[in-house]
């Protein structure tokens, strides 16, 4: 059997063997590049993965701004109506800036909140409402007019937060910088209440969640609604004191006289306490008038109410119930103690030394007055005044210069210049 040829199994061997080797390498470079597109593919993956990720996140945070924006518009709509409903009434300025912290605390959403009001006299600011500040600093708190982002903020009639005063040129800066809040405050921004009639004081906010343009004009309504709350209440405390006080003499007028003398008998009523009434004028002021002119009168008796206001207590009162004649009503007193009373004022009254007194008929500025109580010298308010005007008159006819109280059909008991001088204790003298 004839072989093969030596060479042609070497050829055959080496065709086969590259054969195989270019299988093999054609496999690697096929798995090679196929492995490389798949991780390109991967990274593709993972980028939209993370790209839409972020998106989420995105779409997330702006749903969550949106949130926040609708709470902060809910808010709004539910507190500022009532708020201005508030501010609108008739509140006395002392009230408006506990509105004004809530107001604060609900649209800035703050957790610290203190209203410092403005003392032109000092110059500065005094802290006199709180909200989750340490309560030890109302009414201890002042704060220099121009120092500290309260005082720049007072001084310049601006609002200020700490982000808009770093932006600051130096000197300004450093006086903001100027005053360091105590332990435990974290004030933010600097509200000024102004209105028609100057600063009232300066509302400070602080730890806001979130400072942002809409927050600022919040705090600028703030500003704007506070300064229109203070402007009215000054106004209907002008047209109060025009209704109920005196125009000459500054006291109560006769209209606020009825009125509260009503309510203080119905309450001393109410509660079973003692409450008398002193009616006194000024003895021959119709002389002093035609003897020195009718604007020295009118200054006679503007010195004379402002006497007699310094000298009762701060629970009674006194009012101008005519020309030259004044009431004032003592709650919780008994006659004895008011008699004793009315004559000590009617004593100061005399040696006050007023002008021109000592050209009177009497040698002297003197009163004379008629004092009544309640329940025995009447139920009724005029009832009550009928009787001190009966003991007035008796005092002008045993001879002025004294009071004299109420005792029903028999007047005993006087006290004045005659009786002084007589030595103590007795009966009245008769007419002069």
């Amino acid at each position: 059997m004839p072989s093969l040829p030596q060479a042609d199994l070497p050829l055959s061997a080496l065709l086969f063997l590259a054969c195989f080797i270019g299988l093999f390498v054609g496999l690697l470079f096929g798995r090679t590049a196929a492995t490389a597109k798949s991780e390109t593919l991967r990274k593709a993956l993972e980028r939209e993965i993370e790209e839409r990720r972020h998106a989420l996140h995105a779409r997330a945070d702006k749903e969550k701004e949106i949130a926040e924006e609708r709470d902060q518009t809910r808010r709004l709509l539910l507190t500022v109506p009532d708020v201005i409903k508030r501010l609108s009434a008739q509140l006395a300025p002392d009230e408006i800036p506990s509105v004004l912290l809530r107001l604060a605390e609900t649209l800035l959403g703050a957790g610290q909140v203190g209203f410092f009001r403005h003392e032109e006299e000092t110059g500065s600011l005094l802290l006199v409402e709180v909200f989750a500040l340490p309560k030890d600093l109302k009414d201890r708190w002042r704060i220099p007019v121009g120092e500290g982002l309260v005082g720049w903020s007072a001084a310049q009639r601006a609002l200020i937060s700490n982000g808009e005063a770093q932006t600051m040129p130096p000197l300004q800066r450093q006086a903001v910088g100027k005053i360091k809040n105590p332990p435990g405050v974290l004030l933010h921004v600097a509200i000024p209440i102004v209105g028609a009639e100057g600063l009232f004081g300066v509302l400070a906010a602080g730890k806001i969640a979130s400072w942002t343009s809409d927050t600022r004009r919040y705090a600028a309504m703030i500003s704007d609604l506070g300064g229109i709350a203070f402007d009215h209440a000054h106004l209907i405390k002008r047209v109060q004191t025009t209704a109920t006080r005196d125009g000459l003499t500054e006291i109560y007028n006769k209209r606020y006289f009825d009125q509260r003398f009503l309510e203080e008998r119905i309450r001393c009523e109410n509660h079973s306490a003692p409450l008398s009434l002193l009616i006194f004028d000024v003895d021959n002021f119709k002389h002093y008038n035609d003897t020195n002119g009718h604007p020295e009168g009118d200054k006679l008796l503007k010195g004379l109410a402002s006497l007699v206001r310094s000298r009762i207590r701060k629970s009674d009162f006194v009012a101008r119930i005519g020309g030259e004649e004044f009431a004032v009503v003592m709650s919780g007193t008994k006659k004895d103690e008011a008699f004793d009373r009315a004559d000590e004022l009617r004593r100061a009254i005399s040696e006050a030394g007023f002008p021109h007194g000592s050209a009177q008929p009497l040698g002297v500025l003197s009163i004379s007055g008629g004092v009544a109580a309640f329940p025995e010298d009447g139920q009724t308010c005029q009832e009550l005044a009928q009787s001190a005007d009966k003991a007035l008159y008796e005092a002008k006819r045993a001879g002025r210069n004294r009071i004299v109280k109420h005792e029903g059909f028999s007047f005993k008991n006087w006290r004045g210049e005659d009786r002084e001088q007589q030595g103590g204790p007795g009966n009245f003298p008769g007419p002069p």
